[in-house]
């Protein structure tokens, strides 16, 4: 039987990086006798799934049928989608029916679901820093008090997906006990896989907690053409390196957060035998630390904004007067050119 495994992504845990990884390294993989099949256009439409959807099942199986009988000879395949998990900003409480969807669109195959999870309070800020650079500014406190309460809670989240497909066709491991620069992420799913190691491929470029401040001002004081000249000056000029973390909780904040979790990630983590998550380490910067420089960081940022437009526009003139420059020497040429040449060109004559 043909196997299939699935990345659910949880969101901010390393899934873009495996997902263009696995296209960079597509036909490679494939000598090794395993296929990526690239499901985003319709698991997309996952995300916001509240109810089953028998067409997105049947839409989504034959995509996957389709793709499979175009490699003959293959046995093994994956599938990568942050979608798999549900709606992030409602706390992925609709995976079940997501769960149920996709085991009834696996059904002919044997399946094997790989799963990363992260700390809760460092995926929440991560995924917080995510929607300010997509241009929202709603205020962090705000954001918590937006989710359920049962959010994120990964043992709710897996339970889901072993109640259907089952405790030992489920793959656990802990985000956090990878780095990006001795690449143990992409080392792990490549051996999960049976394949040689695949390299990270343009992971996502993160700001750090100060830029991701000021991209909370711009998103909310600036119009939207300067927001987006802004954030793309700040993702250039001040970003954060992989795995080093946002900081929006204060140091109490963050144990009272985790406390809640403390239970059912103690179970997941003996049930899975996954690597235990990073103890919370000393105390940051916090909002109120960031914020006394605010009013500063806003006029700053709009003097840069201010500028990099004068310097486009000053491009754009420049531009405008080559060209023009350029279809008068163009001009003078045809006019010293044969009648004949003037006529196939359509140059007036007269």
């Amino acid at each position: 039987m043909i196997e299939l495994k699935i990345h659910i992504g949880i969101h901010k845990t390393g899934s873009t990086s495996i997902q263009r990884s696995l296209d960079r390294y597509r036909y490679k993989n494939l000598r090794y006798g395993v296929g990526y099949i690239p499901m985003t256009s319709i698991f997309n439409k996952f995300t916001n799934v509240y109810d089953y959807d028998d067409d997105l099942v049947n839409e989504s199986r034959l995509t996957i049928d389709d793709y499979i009988k175009q490699h003959p000879g293959i046995n093994k395949f994956v599938i990568s989608s942050e979608n798999l998990c549900g709606d992030a900003r409602n706390g992925y409480l609709n995976s079940k029916n997501i769960a149920k969807m996709l085991y009834q669109v696996t059904l002919d195959y044997k399946v094997k679901l790989v799963i990363y999870i992260r700390r809760q309070d460092q995926f929440v800020e991560s995924l917080y820093a995510h929607l300010l650079e997509r241009g929202e500014f709603i205020n962090f406190q705000d954001f918590l008090l937006s989710l359920p309460k049962e959010a994120f809670n990964w043992k709710s989240l897996i339970l889901e997906y072993e109640n259907i497909f089952g405790l030992d066709n489920i793959n656990v491991n802990s985000y956090g006990s990878f780095s990006y620069t001795e690449n143990k992420l992409l080392k792990d799913f490549s051996k999960l896989l049976g394949i040689p190691e695949m390299t990270y491929v343009n992971a996502n470029r993160r700001s750090s907690s100060v830029a991701v401040g000021f991209q909370r001002c711009i998103n909310k004081f600036f119009s939207k053409e300067d927001s987006y000249i802004g954030r793309r000056i700040i993702q250039e000029s001040n970003v954060q390196l992989p795995f080093n973390n946002c900081l929006y909780f204060s140091h109490e904040q963050r144990k009272a957060f985790l406390d809640k979790y403390l239970d059912s990630n103690f179970e997941l983590i003996n049930k899975y035998d996954v690597s235990p998550f990073d103890p919370i380490a000393e105390e940051g910067f916090t909002n109120q630390e960031l914020s006394t420089c605010r009013h500063l960081d806003i006029l700053l940022m709009k003097i840069i904004i201010d500028e990099k437009k004068r310097h486009d526009a000053k491009l754009i003139n420049k531009f405008n007067i080559n060209l023009e420059v350029y279809k008068k020497r163009l001009k003078l040429r045809l006019l010293k050119a044969p009648d004949f040449i003037k006529y196939k060109l359509g140059f007036n004559l007269h």
